[in-house]
């Protein structure tokens, strides 16, 4: 027996426990390494925040932050701001009024800008009483954080946060699920 064990050991630690060692693995043994890989999978997938609707509801925040600061600018500046919106590229950029001579306004972007993240889309963006679910809008921000009610509805498979702007509040919501703008306000 000692004899047989030296052989096999030149060959390698699974060598000695098979007969033939050129055959490849078992099916007990493919069965266990994947076992352990579902396992691992199982683990670690939960803790990665964009595979669980805490990613879209870390992306709605960054919108509200992004959102509140485009009427705090506002306000403070008393600038005219718009907010450049592409639904399909989840973009939101701020421009901002350069007032030319006949009364009109020169549109310049500014470095603000925020992207949705790769594995959240954007369903649809409701201004006013008007929804959009692709292309490209404007929303006009007036001096002092006035505009119209912006509802920005984001979804990651069957999942969709909505982000309320309330313009008439000044405040920002964050709402699980779809909700239309007018029967909130009833609310």
């Amino acid at each position: 027996m000692p004899e047989t064990y030296r052989q096999n050991s030149s060959k390698g630690f699974i060598s000695c426990f098979r007969k033939n060692p050129e055959r490849g693995f078992t099916l007990v043994e493919l069965s266990v390494v994947l076992l352990l890989i579902g396992l691992l999978a199982a683990l670690v997938f939960p803790a990665i925040p964009f595979f669980t609707i805490e990613g879209l509801k870390k992306e709605a925040r960054d919108l509200s932050a992004f959102m509140r600061g485009v009427l705090a600018e506002s306000y403070t500046t008393s600038h005219l701001l718009r907010i450049y919106i592409d639904i399909e590229e989840g973009v939101f950029v701020i421009e901002e009024c350069e007032p030319v001579g006949d009364g009109t306004c020169e549109w310049k972007k500014t470095d603000k800008k925020k992207e949705i993240g790769s594995l959240v889309s954007i369903k649809s963006v409701t201004v006013g009483p008007e929804e959009f679910s692709s292309g490209e809008l404007y929303i006009q921000v007036f001096p002092g954080g006035r505009c119209l009610p912006i509802l920005v509805k984001l979804e990651k498979g069957e999942s969709v946060v909505s982000v309320f702007l309330n313009p008439f509040s000044s405040e920002v919501e964050i709402i699980e699920g779809e909700v239309n703008v007018f029967l909130y306000e009833d609310e």
